[in-house]
């Protein structure tokens, strides 16, 4: 009787998840990478902006946005993003003290159905 309470308990718990996921947001990326080509090593920060367009049921809400190092720095809105709109993440790389080729990853965390998206900036300081 215990395993069949055990199951019940189980199904329940994974509709209930199910039904939470689909009244997540969803965030439609318009781009995910952006190549800079050249950036010139004493020059100075370089941009990027992300765009994206919220869908679903809720509003989307950005936790956190990280990069993989520190010469790449984000700005992104720290209010929530209702469905249907459209939000932006900056993305910033400073190439003082880079040569060569670089591809930096750039982490997202929502609220999303995805909650952790990638971004990219890629290029080769010159």
């Amino acid at each position: 009787m215990k395993q069949v309470n055990f199951w019940v308990l189980m199904m329940l718990l994974g509709v209930s998840s199910l039904s939470f996921s689909q009244d997540r947001p969803k965030i439609e990326w318009k781009e995910k990478i952006h190549d800079f080509k050249e950036v010139d090593v004493n020059g100075k920060t370089v941009s990027a902006t992300f765009f994206f367009k919220v869908t679903g049921k809720s509003a989307l809400v950005i936790h956190k946005v990280t990069a993989t190092c520190g010469c790449t720095t984000a700005e992104w809105p720290k209010q929530p993003i209702i469905p249907d709109e459209w939000g932006k993440i900056i993305v910033f790389y400073n190439p003082k003290g880079q040569h060569g080729h670089f591809d930096k990853h750039v982490f997202v965390e929502t609220n999303a159905i995805q909650d952790v998206s990638l971004v990219r900036v890629k290029g080769i300081v010159k």
